[in-house]
Formats: structure tokens, sequence, C-alpha cells
């Protein structure tokens, strides 16, 4: 312990000796490098930590938006699939179609456009006829629609109409909907005998 405390006497022991200015002018000019490399250090270390954080943020982003492109690819994967099967059955009723017209061409002459989309049994006709009147509600409904933004019906007219005609394309849906449950149910017991 004495050879560490005597390296370095007390400070009340004694006056600093008189330094000669040109050590005092070293140690000024030390000090100052000193005090602008820690200037200059601490502004490096902020630079980093800033660019550090950006970087930080920018992978956070990066991350979400690879999630989100995983998500689109896997939608887009999804609608492909279900495009090709589409396409496949599309493909299939084409040459069913095909091989039906092969098969009864010589039918085109003898039978009228009209026979051929009459339906034999009660349900299946009375399907046709509210599926028609469906639609034509469902056009009367678009035309009464641009009726009133172009100022040909008034405003009264176009909700006492739309009123009625909803109500009319409410009952035809059930009554759609009716057959074909009764049908439905029909073919299941058919299909169990």
């Amino acid at each position: 312990l004495a050879s560490a405390f005597s390296a370095e006497p007390p400070v009340y022991a004694c006056a600093a000796p008189a330094a000669d200015p040109e050590a005092r002018e070293r140690r000024g000019l030390l000090e100052q490098a000193r005090r602008k490399t820690r200037e200059e250090m601490v502004q490096l270390r902020d630079g980093a930590q800033a660019e550090y954080s950006k970087l930080v943020a920018e992978k956070q982003s990066l991350r979400s938006s690879q999630s989100t492109i995983e998500e689109g690819l896997s939608g887009l994967t999804l609608q492909q699939s279900t495009a090709e099967a589409a396409i496949r059955r599309l493909a299939e009723d084409e040459q069913e179609l095909d091989e039906w017209l092969r098969d009864n061409g010589h039918l085109a002459e003898e039978v009228e456009i009209d026979a051929i989309m009459q339906e034999s049994d009660r349900p299946r006709r009375q399907i046709l006829e509210n599926l028609a009147e469906d639609l034509a509600i469902q056009d009367t409904l678009y035309v009464l629609d641009e009726a009133v933004e172009n100022g040909v019906i008034d405003f009264a007219t176009f909700m006492r109409e739309t009123r009625r005609l909803a109500r009319e394309q409410f009952f035809k849906r059930a009554l759609l909907r009716k057959i074909k449950l009764s049908q439905a149910a029909e073919e299941r017991t058919r299909s169990a005998r």
C-alpha cells in the first residue's frame, strides 16, 4: 500500500509544480482532441442506433408484407384451383353436349325449339316458369332504378312499384325453393328404394 500511496501524493500535500507553457499547451491540445473524439464517438453511436432502429422497423414491415403476400398467394392459388375445376366441368359439359348433338343432330330439322324447352312434368315446368318470372322481375327492378335516376318516374311511384315487385319476387323465390326441396326429397326416397 505504501508504494501505491507514494506514487501519487495527496492533493493537499503540495502544490502542483509549475508546468512549462509547452506542456500546458500539449495537455490542452490533448484534452481538446479527447473531447472532439468523444463527441464524434457519441455522434457515431447515435447514428448507428438510429440506423439500427430504422433497419428493425424495415424488417418488421417486410415480415408483415411477407405475410400479406403469402395470404394473397394462397387466395390466388385457391381461385386458380376453383377456376381450373370450373374449366374442367365446362369442358365435360361441352363434350357431353357435342356427343348429344352428334347423336341427335337429325332432330334439329324435325323439332321446334319451343317443344324442346317444354318440361314434361309439372314441377319442372313450374321451376322454369317461376325462374323466368323471377328474372323478369329482376330486370324490371333494374329498369325502374334507371328510370328514377333519369327522372322519368317520381320517387313515390318507384317505391310503390319496387315494393310490389319485391313482394312478388319473394313469393316466386319461396315457391322455387319449396319445389326444389320437394324434388330433392323425392329423389332421396327414390334412391333409397
